[in-house]
This record gives structure tokens, C-alpha cells and sequence, in this order.
């Protein structure tokens, strides 16, 4: 868990294939049915989406995210200069978002050089929610210094900053370790940020397969927050688990982030670390709260 991983620079062009409906529907890439942007009704209100990769290889997705960029080290002296070239982040042709790290010598707007390059993907501004379950199938690579996350921040973090934002992280894994990271950030009274682990019987999950396919999910209802692993409770975390100092900031909108970052909390490369390695999310579900 970072301590301070939180910082946006400003990001252009859009990323991502959309299905939504009432029910999954899924609304696939093609010359003759192209990619379509959320509907203000389906920003709104409550309903279920799904989300696949399935256009050209080598194409971005489109509409729902938007690439950040920098290498100015995102509050974790990481290593990597995020872009928004396809070469960090597109779609392979089966099915996939690829965000791909890449270790060569590179330059960005902001001016900082990196000796690695890679991809962050956001859904602020277009895509947030408050309640039901949000679920995400996808693998990350299992080497030194790389630290593929999927994780929510509040949607007023332009205003507010982090950690007074609030972030929850479905997944981080570390390079370093075979540990299905899943934690809670969040201020205490004065604004200095606390890290709360959700785990079981006081231990973090360790994936028995940790470069291959797995589904994390946060189930968000009012003062509690359910995580899970392959369908299985991995964690929860609510309002009285949090000490007096602690504030609770977990029922506002958040959007979602997907990157994969190098060096920071990780650790850095070492020389077994392959100089392209990838993370690769196949689907996202979303599917509101109804019964809990």
C-alpha cells in the first residue's frame, strides 16, 4: 500500500469498448457497430455494465477512459513515464486491454526523462458510482519492480486531494511477493492518511497462480465495503473497524484507475526483469446494489 501514490497530471484522447444495459448486453467493436459512449441515463442511474476489449489489434479502446500522463514519480518515486501511445496501452485482437511497460529512455511534455514507459487509464469525469459491485478480470505480470493496480479514488479529487478523496484498491500486486494487495485509504481528522488492509484472519491473500487470470471485486454499500477474489471474500472493511482519529469518505462517487507502474512500492527492476512485461485486464462488470 503506497503512501502517497495519488497525483493526476492532465491526460488527452479517450480509451475503451462499452456494453451497458439493464441487463449485459454485449455491444461489440466493428466497422458496422462501433464503440458508443454511455448514455446520461446509464451515468445516472442505477444498472448493470459490462465492458470488453474485443476491436482491432493495436487500437486504443474508446469513450470511457482517459490516459494520464507523466513521469513525475506519482508521490512514489516509480520509475515509469506514463503516455498515451498504443504502445502502452491498446487492444491486442482477442479480447484484451494490454497496458504494457516498457523499459527504454523517453522524455514527456512535463520534462522528466524515464528509463521506463507504461500506462494509467481513468475513468474520472466520464464513469463513477456509489453503491454495487464493481468487478475486474485481469493479470498482471510476477516480476521485479513491476505493480500492476486496480483501485477507485473520489471523484473530488481535484478539489480535495488525496488522501481526503478517499481510495479503495481492488488489487495491487507487487512484483516482489505472490500477494493479492487489497486495502482502504483515507484522512484522519487533521488530513494525514491511514492505510487499512482488508483481510481475513489478519492476513493478506496470496494467489496460488499470480501471473495468471483472476476477478477482484468491491461490493460498496453504506459503511461497509466486501472485497473479493475468484468469488471468494477476501476482506471487508466498515465504519466501526475505522479508529475516532479516522474519518469514513468511502460513500461518494469514485471513479476507476487501471495502470501499471514501475519501481515505487515494488522495489526496482533488477536484471530479471523482462524489459516489456504487461498487465492485461479482459473484462469490467459493474452491477448496482439491490438486495443488501
Amino acid at each position: 500500500m503506497a503512501t502517497s501514490r495519488r497525483f493526476l497530471t492532465a491526460g488527452i484522447a479517450g480509451l475503451v469498448v462499452v456494453a451497458a444495459s439493464a441487463a449485459i448486453v454485449a455491444i461489440r467493436s466493428s466497422a458496422s457497430n462501433p464503440p458508443r459512449p454511455f448514455t446520461q441515463q446509464e451515468r445516472t442511474s442505477p444498472t448493470t455494465i459490462t465492458v470488453f476489449f474485443s476491436g482491432p489489434a493495436g487500437r486504443p479502446p474508446e469513450d470511457l477512459f482517459t490516459p494520464r500522463l507523466g513521469g513525475n514519480g506519482w508521490g512514489n518515486d516509480e520509475l515509469q513515464s506514463y503516455t498515451d501511445r498504443y504502445a502502452n496501452a491498446r487492444m491486442d485482437g482477442a479480447g484484451h486491454l494490454v497496458i504494457t511497460a516498457r523499459r527504454e529512455s523517453y522524455v514527456g511534455a512535463d520534462g522528466f526523462r524515464r528509463q521506463w514507459t507504461s500506462g494509467r487509464l481513468d475513468t474520472l469525469g466520464k464513469w463513477s458510482f456509489v453503491s454495487g459491485t464493481l468487478s475486474v478480470r485481469m493479470k498482471g505480470p510476477n516480476a521485479p519492480g513491476t505493480w500492476p493496480a486496480v483501485w477507485l479514488m473520489g471523484d473530488d479529487i481535484g478539489t480535495v486531494g488525496w488522501p481526503a478523496c478517499g481510495e479503495i484498491d481492488l488489487v495491487e500486486l507487487v512484483g516482489r511477493n505472490s500477494i493479492a494487495h487489497q486495502t482502504v485509504h483515507g484522512p484522519d481528522r487533521v488530513g494525514k492518511p491511514y492505510a487499512l488492509p482488508a483481510r481475513r484472519a489478519g492476513r493478506p491473500s496470496a494467489l496460488t497462480d499470480p501471473a495468471g487470470f483472476h476477478t477482484y471485486s468491491i461490493t460498496r454499500t453504506p459503511g461497509e465495503m466486501t472485497f473479493a477474489i475468484d468469488g471468494q471474500v477476501s476482506g471487508r472493511v466498515t465504519r466501526p473497524d475505522l479508529s475516532r482519529t479516522q474519518k469514513w469518505i468511502f460513500d461518494e462517487p469514485m471513479f476507476l484507475t487501471v495502470n501499471l507502474a514501475i519501481g515505487g512500492w515494488s522495489g526496482r527492476p533488477t536484471p530479471s526483469t523482462p524489459s516489456s512485461v504487461a498487465m492485461v485486464v479482459d473484462w469490467i462488470k459493474y452491477s448496482a446494489a439491490t438486495d443488501r
